[in-house]
């Protein structure tokens, strides 16, 4: 039997008061990959983010004077198949200035920076999107990683190893479901994978191209001055991206880069360290770690499948929500899924909250409806397309087996 962990104690946020709140704003995403070189491990990259991002969201390449040819095959081939918007710098700009015409090229949409040396997990997106959205004043989100500095995950500042043998879509899925904790406020976003609200880019505009030329710091500068400006940076500790590192500069250029840009935040931000020390000491950084340990040591072999939130009508009165796995069966209980597969509502307000908590806990990716009711399937299609999740309506045995919609 599951160690019951209820959602308000571990994530500080009501499921169905963020649902509305996300409804309200309704954020489009831009995702902007800076690319210099790196041939296959940028594909791997690219094809991670069409695989396991909402297509209703834009995702940028800008190759920055790479010379590699294999790199820029790459690229042409996924923008020839439209499935990218590919932009071409002729000269190396440097990753910053190449940021900053991302940047300038998303307009109002909220964006995410995005190392080309990356895989994401299916729903990463639309957890970043809910994170920012999740109390007033955030800024910026920062993934978690098995290699991101403080944001590396479950041992701080050093490459984790994770399940070799797992693809990194089941093992990002084991985290989102695993994570108790829903969001740390840290002193700075991390670059590798850092999502800016469009309200913030507003008030704060580029990143300094002038102290941070080439890359490294310039995440960290813009943090110090969202904060200043009474916003601040959270880090999404149930989002497992995966990182490679030092992909375009190699390792010893990468520490040269590093240490020259701790010269130009210790002098802009002389607290800044004691700030890092004091989160990486306190009880919230340690509760992160403990519960990634945790999913990391509690696999037991087996992957796990996607699943989806069920709603069948048992009567009048009452509707059945349920979990069901990959292969149709009712998802059996286990330490990963918080709440109960099976859950009996009574209104429609409880149908929302009970659908919306069990998507925002990681344990559905989309909703499927047998529902007559035509209002109730009005409102789970809304909630699916509110969280940026899949919809399918498929009709009751008796009246129409073969009836199935999808939306995405």
């Amino acid at each position: 039997m599951a160690e019951p962990f209820p959602f308000e104690r571990y994530r500080d946020v009501d499921p169905h008061s963020l649902r509305h709140k996300i409804a309200a704003v309704g954020p489009r995403v831009s995702v902007v990959v800076a690319v210099h070189n790196g041939g296959e491990v940028v594909r791997s990259c690219l094809q991670s983010v069409i695989d396991n991002s909402p297509t209703s969201h834009r995702i940028i390449a800008i190759d920055d004077g790479g010379e590699d040819v294999h790199t820029r095959h790459i690229l042409d081939e996924f923008h020839e198949r439209g499935d990218v918007e590919l932009i071409r710098h002729e000269k190396c700009r440097g990753y910053t200035r190449t940021a900053n015409h991302g940047l300038l090229l998303t307009e109002g949409d909220d964006v995410v920076l995005l190392n080309s040396d990356t895989v994401v997990p299916p729903m990463w997106l639309q957890r970043l999107s809910w994170t920012a959205y999740s109390e007033p004043g955030i800024g910026t989100v920062s993934a978690v990683s098995n290699d991101a500095a403080a944001n590396s995950v479950p041992v701080r500042h050093r490459r984790n190893d994770w399940y070799p043998r797992l693809e990194w879509e089941s093992t990002g899925r084991l985290m989102s479901r695993g994570m108790r904790v829903w969001s740390q406020h840290v002193p700075s976003a991390h670059g590798f994978c850092m999502y800016i609200r469009r309200a913030l880019i507003r008030k704060l505009g580029a990143l300094d191209r002038y102290g941070f030329p080439v890359g490294y710091g310039e995440e960290v500068d813009y943090s110090q001055k969202a904060i200043l400006a009474g916003w601040s940076n959270v880090v999404a500790p149930h989002v497992l991206v995966k990182h490679l590192r030092s992909q375009s500069f190699g390792p010893d250029r990468r520490k040269q880069l590093v240490d020259a840009s701790k010269v130009v935040l210790t002098e802009r931000y002389p607290q800044l360290r004691a700030d890092v020390a004091s989160w990486e000491s306190s009880l919230g950084a340690a509760l992160v770690q403990q519960n990634a340990a945790r999913v990391r040591s509690g696999w037991s072999g087996k992957g796990p499948g996607a699943r989806a939130v069920v709603v069948r009508d048992l009567d009048l009165q009452y509707t059945l929500v349920e979990l069901l796995g990959e292969d149709g069966s009712l998802a059996p209980q286990d330490e990963w899924c918080f709440p109960a597969n099976q859950r009996r509502v009574d209104s429609t307000e409880a149908l929302d909250h009970a659908v919306s908590e069990m998507i925002l806990l990681g344990c559905a990716e989309s909703v499927v409806s047998h529902s007559r009711s035509t209002h109730k399937e009005r409102v789970l299609r809304r909630l699916a397309r509110d969280l940026g999740v899949g919809y399918e309506q498929a009709h009751a045995p008796d009246t129409d087996p073969a009836g199935l919609t999808r939306d995405r």
